[in-house]
């Protein structure tokens, strides 16, 4: 019986071409869209889910009282020590601290291996890896990061240094590291690689050193300090953050009768549960990807739209072509076809266009995912395992043959024997005020505009994007990193000056200066007050030399033994006087020598 309605519905797609051409092509291009949507949204909900407890373990951020609420992903150093010793409620305290190394060289026999600028390196200590499931492969998880100067690799960072060694032959080998200093440490342990996707993205893990903080520390934070908390019961998490808070204040007016500031305190801390984090785009931190949760539900209304447009699409098209199956829908009837034969018919047709779209779908996906490469999330794969594909899209097999067929085939079946032969449409015999058929088309030109609104204003922002004022001149501006740790590098001390110099004599070059990049995503902080007033504020700094182009308002002033600020930094009334302003940074007082225009250090959201 099935084979019948098969060879029916091939002889009459192959009659119409075309449109079968044109539903096969809509329904694939929305599955294919469907699947890489599915893709991008599964892989940024998976975040932590393998994490165990993850109910229990917050992330603390910092947060700046400014104009409204500033929020960092770093803290203080000490406040992870002050916690252990303060802090009651707490299963595991876990400091995680970003460590920026130049290069680091590893030893075979008489060869060396050495590599520059490694990256995802952490200082942390045992309640690391206590609070994240990690496999061991050697070493000890408790005792690995208890010695000074312990290192312990992720599997494939260790097969990147020691190629030819075993797992347990890689133990004890030595790694030196160059940075500020140069540190000889010892592998006490390999783990496997850590899953994915999670924020935790270290490869290696030094042991943190034990340090005695000032009080002056407390008042500062570094965007690559961390600090992750497991909390004993869910519902401690708010004492815990109210004993938190009570501590820092402690330690803020003890630094005020250290240092005789009467600075008011500007900072708090907040505690995320870790599988908020990351959707917490509110909160700026370096290096981690966060991802707006109402972007991904938007990606999935566009994957339900795309969907249902095509749907739509494909129900409209088969029932403009039901008066031209007159004649065959009425031999069919007259030769003893049920209403039932007639709709397993259609609903046949139905699902091997859609098994059709589902193929071509595959090609689409594939191709879509190269040409979509640079803004799909980095992690995120065409597939997992065969399985998931095939249940995704016999799924939405049935879904669309159900939906799209079921309401065409229906018509068929009231299609009457002696108006078919008569060239009556369906639609002629229907003169109720309500069509469905009506609804659909208006439905598919609304979606349409729509969608192509939706281009013509993602197009305008992107223009936007590409022609926005940012505060300073961007057109013919190279800008060109000098390697830190060659600044920082004894040997080359000045050499910068000496490139600054040769530039300088280049005709084509009409300015030169020394500076940090715009546009970044690094922060720390100190808290400095106006001496006018006292009034506090927290601020940016983006540092100069006494170059050319600074000189023009640093006169002959030493590189920094002063500060220029920006407009946004001065209230109105201060703004006439602004040379007489001095700007209390810590302990120092420097004077605010020139005021310029705002203008953007960070993205394009955040006011100049």
């Amino acid at each position: 019986m099935f084979n019948k309605y098969f060879k029916i519905s091939v002889r009459h797609l192959w009659r119409q071409k075309l449109f079968t051409i044109l539903n096969i092509f809509g329904l694939a291009i929305s599955i294919s869209a469907c699947w890489i949507i599915y893709r991008i949204v599964k892989h940024e909900f998976s975040y932590e889910e393998n994490l165990a407890k993850k109910e229990n373990i917050f992330k603390a951020i910092t947060v700046f009282e400014k104009d409204g609420k500033d929020k960092m992903g770093g803290v203080s150093a000490p406040l992870y020590a002050g916690i252990r010793n303060e802090i009651t409620g707490l299963e595991h305290v876990v400091p995680v601290f970003g460590q920026w190394i130049n290069s680091l060289e590893i030893t075979h026999g008489i060869k060396k291996t050495i590599k520059e600028d490694p990256e995802n390196i952490i200082a942390t200590d045992a309640a690391y890896f206590e609070m994240l499931p990690y496999q061991w492969l050697a070493g000890n998880k408790v005792t690995a990061l208890s010695t000074p100067n312990a290192v312990v690799l992720t599997e494939s960072r260790a097969k990147e240094y020691f190629p030819a060694e075993t797992v347990q032959g890689i133990i004890n080998q030595t790694i030196t590291y160059y940075s500020g200093d140069t540190v000889q440490r010892t592998v006490t342990g390999i783990v496997a690689d850590y899953y994915e996707p999670s924020e935790f993205k270290a490869k290696e893990f030094f042991s943190l050193k034990k340090v005695e903080y000032s009080t002056n520390a407390w008042t500062n934070t570094n965007g690559s300090d961390q600090l992750y908390l497991q909390v004993k019961d869910k519902s401690s998490a708010a004492p815990v953050l109210q004993q938190i808070n009570k501590m820092s204040e402690k330690k803020w007016q003890q630094f005020k009768q250290e240092t005789g500031n009467d600075m008011k305190m500007t900072k708090s801390y907040e505690l995320v549960p870790i599988k908020d984090m990351h959707f917490a785009t509110d909160v700026s931190e370096h290096g981690i990807n966060r991802t707006n949760k109402n972007v991904l539900y938007g990606l999935m209304g566009i994957a339900i739209f795309l969907l249902l447009l095509a749907c739509i699409n494909y129900i409209n098209i088969s029932i403009a072509q039901i008066p031209q199956r007159g004649k065959e829908i009425g031999v069919r009837k007259t030769l003893g076809s049920s209403s039932g034969n007639l709709i397993v018919q259609f609903l046949t047709e139905t699902l091997f266009t859609t098994v059709l779209a589902s193929l071509l779908a595959c090609v689409f996906s594939q191709s879509g995912f190269g040409l979509l490469k640079e803004i799909i999330p980095q992690g995120v794969v065409l597939l997992d395992t065969i399985w998931e594909p095939i249940v995704f899209t016999a799924l939405l097999m049935i879904i669309i043959s159900l939906f799209a067929g079921i309401y065409p085939a229906w018509l068929i079946t009231k299609v009457k024997t002696i108006n078919a032969f008569k060239n009556f449409s369906v639609a002629g015999q229907r003169n109720q005020s309500f069509s469905l058929q009506k609804v659909l088309i208006v439905f598919q030109f609304v979606i349409a505009l729509f969608f192509i609104t939706i281009t013509f204003v993602a197009g305008s922002q992107l223009r936007y994007t590409l022609q926005a004022d940012m505060g300073f001149n961007k057109d013919a501006v190279l800008l060109v990193n000098i390697p830190w740790k060659h600044v920082n590098n004894p040997i080359y001390k000045d050499k910068q000056f000496t490139v600054f110099n040769q530039l300088k004599k280049q005709p084509g070059i009409a300015h030169i200066a020394f500076g940090t990049a715009p546009l970044s995503s690094g922060y720390s902080s100190s808290p400095f007050e106006y001496a006018a007033e006292g009034k506090p504020i927290v601020t940016d700094i983006i540092w100069l030399n006494n170059d050319e182009t600074s000189r023009a308002v640093l006169a002959s002033l030493e590189s920094g033994s002063v500060l220029l600020i920006d407009q946004k930094s001065l209230s109105k009334k201060r703004s006439p006087f602004w040379l007489s302003i001095l700007v209390r940074l810590s302990s120092n007082a420097k004077p605010a020598v020139n005021v310029l225009e705002n203008f953007a250090k960070f993205f394009l959201k955040v006011a100049l």
